[in-house]
């Protein structure tokens, strides 16, 4: 037994050991019954020398990072491998590749470094994982990064955790995947025994280090994951950082005699010893969280390569289910052959084959009684839960050990295809052309694919009511650049074109856009805007935006728009029509009118903005897009997207001067323009001639969604969520 406990500990072991493997009903949430084997192994192996692949479960959501791209992600179901059920393309301004498929058993290609997380999205949330990356070499599955795409829900506990086991990290997090502009925290952690904390809310967003060591991140919106360990090489210890909620367990599962642990908290500048014990072969001392807020992120220290830890389980039922994990061994990988896990009934305990004829046996931790036995295959899966308690989990052979009940999130673990055969034709994604809006005056239209396996690819074309041609086909690749001439041309032509691509066994895709081709339209004469901004004025109540227009085509652009994202802000510019959908979280799309440009023309056109404070909730006050939209001489429509041109206000400067107002000037924007047309010239000065009210007044603009009195006559008396100073009731 475990001992030096210390505060609110329990130890667990044997809650079901001794009982035999009769659960038929137990496990009504998993797809796959006690003792059920699936064959997750696609014919043969799949493509891609090098790809990188995995076998997953998820209850719909999978979301793949891409730290090495251009790359193309492919997903199968096992029990009909072609067509795939998803592809796509991670690539510079991709980075991101989102998807939502079936809930079931699935097959995972990648062609280059990635994270895969499965399970998690807006809809499924109170998840808990650590981010990983893969390289694809065996145990290449890292937590430790200096870069990674995060997600976090804002579900539960809505937490998300940074730590720098080696040593000072300085760094900050975008509010998406792209990091166009800053919007999110920075941190600064001096020593190892530091870590940063905060609330992400539903975040799909990038966090780097700008100097100092690597970092791992926890998303905290749940329990049930397994926390990876930290050491080197000249250590003798391995540390695991980690949050615990109140009577969440975290668990020190001992793969070895007279192993001796330490948990500590890390709230203070000297840390607080909670517990500290010995641990023999098999056994897992388990500390319940307290009910002090103080004592939530924890350290533990453990000799290396004899424990793993894992925020698995707790004192209430909820803590029990809705979570799914990678079980990680004594060393931190997800591969091994010898693992500890507690499992619940009701639940799962995947455990996958990653070579054929594969023993696997799960016995109790303590009292080593054997539950169950199977051989396991490359890619076979079988549902090895015995119910409710601590289990040992050995394999003669490398396996993964998924462990969970109901829902729930987790990055998969991945590893790397060194054979590069396969039955299947190659996939082609990521087609794409430039020059994107071709003139007659291009010399060329160059198209770019890419496949997920090495390919001789060509395109076939056809301009205008010519022939059907060919290019010649390109080298052996997976990143494919064609090229279309488009030398001769004086009047607008339609070029149709559709991609082959042929692997080294000689199968063959073409894709033809879904029997559509692709179409381009080389035109005469177009337009080609540039947008930059060229001033931001303070004007004290209001803020405006000062964009620079530049025509850098050949031809007239006329019914010209700017296309405005907001957040915050009431454009009150006369003439700007503006969409409210989004007002619920802040967000106003404006399109602003700009004047007829000729070729090399330019033009100042302004944008004023008025900052608005919400019954929903806080803003950000930024123009988080911009795009344009101009029409040539034939009435041809030319849309472009500038992702560089975004600003982000100083919050706290704008909110300081909303709270000094002593005018309020409250507006139901839902319920109006469910009374008015959204459309009607007329409907659109409302809201503009409101702010403009404001701005004159230095008054304080407020909205509210709701049509209740009480709610209303709440907010108000509330001083608007506490957002303005309590003299704004002296004037009105």
């Amino acid at each position: 037994m475990a001992i030096g406990m210390l505060g609110r500990l329990c130890f667990a072991v044997t809650l079901a050991e001794c009982a035999f493997l009769s659960c038929a009903n137990a496990l009504k949430e998993s797809p796959l019954p006690p003792g059920g084997v699936l064959d997750l192994r696609v014919p043969e192996t799949l493509k891609g020398m090098g790809a990188q692949e995995g076998y997953f479960y998820t209850p719909g959501p999978v979301m793949v990072a891409g730290y090495d791209r251009p790359s193309v992600v492919t997903i199968r179901n096992p029990a009909a491998p072609e067509p795939p059920v998803a592809t796509g393309s991670l690539e510079e301004f991709t980075p991101v590749y989102l998807t939502d498929i079936p809930a079931g058993f699935y097959h995972i290609s990648v062609t280059g470094d990635a994270g895969v997380l499965v399970g998690v999205s807006s809809a499924f949330t109170c998840n808990g994982f650590y981010h990983y990356r893969s390289n694809g070499e065996a145990y290449g599955n890292s937590a430790l990064g200096s870069l990674f795409y995060i997600r976090g829900t804002g579900g539960c506990d809505n937490k998300m955790l940074v730590f720098s086991p080696q040593g000072a990290s300085q760094g900050g997090t975008c509010c998406d995947t792209l990091c166009i502009e800053f919007c999110g925290i920075s941190f600064d952690l001096g020593n190892p025994d530091l870590f940063y904390q905060w609330s992400p809310g539903d975040l799909l967003g990038r966090l780097g280090v700008n100097s100092g060591s690597p970092v791992q991140v926890l998303a905290r919106d749940g329990g049930g994951y397994f926390v990876p360990p930290y050491t080197e090489d000249s250590f003798t210890d391995s540390f695991y950082r980690t949050y615990q909620e109140y009577r969440e367990h975290l668990n020190v599962h001992s793969f070895a005699d007279d192993v001796t642990f330490e948990v500590r908290s890390l709230h203070s500048d000297s840390p607080i010893v909670l517990a500290t014990g010995t641990l023999q072969s098999g056994q897992t001392f388990t500390y319940e969280g307290g009910d002090s807020g103080i004592h939530r992120v924890l350290k533990v220290r453990a000799p290396k390569g004899k424990t793993s830890v894992s925020v698995l389980g707790g004192a209430d039922p909820a803590m029990n289910s809705n979570y799914m994990t990678y079980v990680l061994d004594q060393n931190g990988n997800f591969q091994g052959t010898d693992f500890i896990t507690r499992s619940h009934e009701g639940g799962f305990l995947y455990v996958t084959g990653l070579q054929d004829d594969t023993a696997v046996e799960v016995r109790g931790a303590t009292s080593e009684t054997l539950m169950s036995a199977m051989s396991l295959n490359q890619g076979q899966l079988a549902n090895m839960n015995p119910g409710a308690g601590i289990w040992r989990i050995r394999a003669d052979k490398d396996i993964t050990v998924a462990v969970g009940e109901g829902g729930g999130g987790t990055f998969i673990p991945l590893t790397r295809n060194t054979t590069g055969t396969t039955p299947y034709p190659p996939v082609i994604v990521g087609v794409r052309w430039t020059p994107y809006f071709p003139r007659t005056s291009d010399p060329s239209l160059e198209v770019r694919f890419l496949t997920d396996e090495a390919c001789n690819a060509k395109l076939h074309f056809k301009i205008g009511s010519g022939p059907w041609q060919q290019t010649p086909e390109g080298p052996l690749g997976t990143e494919h650049y064609q090229t279309i001439s488009l030398l001769g041309l004086t009047e607008e032509t339609v070029v149709r074109f559709r991609v082959e691509a042929r692997d080294q066994s000689g199968s063959v895709t073409i894709n033809d856009n879904g029997g559509s081709d692709f179409v381009v339209v080389v035109r005469k004469d177009a337009p080609d805007l540039e947008v930059s901004i060229f001033n931001v004025i303070d004007r004290g109540s209001s803020r405006t935006i000062r964009f620079l227009v530049q025509n850098m085509g050949a031809g007239n652009a006329n019914q010209v728009e700017l296309i405005l994202g907001l957040e915050g802000f009431q454009p009150f510019t006369d003439g700007v029509m503006a969409t409210y959908g989004g007002l619920a979280a802040n967000l106003i799309g404006a399109r602003l009118p700009v004047p007829k440009l000729s070729p090399s023309g330019s033009t100042f056109v302004d944008i004023d903005l008025l900052p608005y404070i919400n019954h929903l909730g806080s803003a950000d006050y930024r123009l988080f897009s911009c795009a344009s939209s101009a029409k040539d001489d034939f009435g041809h429509l030319y849309t472009e997207d500038f992702p560089m041109v975004t600003h982000d206000f100083d919050d706290a400067s704008i909110e300081n001067g909303l709270s000094n107002t002593r005018y309020v000037v409250l507006a139901n924007l839902h319920q109006f323009f469910a009374m008015n047309s959204a459309s009607s010239p007329a409907a659109q000065r409302m809201p503009r001639e409101m702010a403009l009210f404001c701005a004159q007044r230095e008054a304080t603009l407020a909205y509210t969604a709701s049509g209740s009195p009480n709610e209303i006559r709440a907010y108000i008396r509330g001083r608007f969520n506490g957002k303005i100073n309590s003299g704004w009731r002296d004037a009105g």
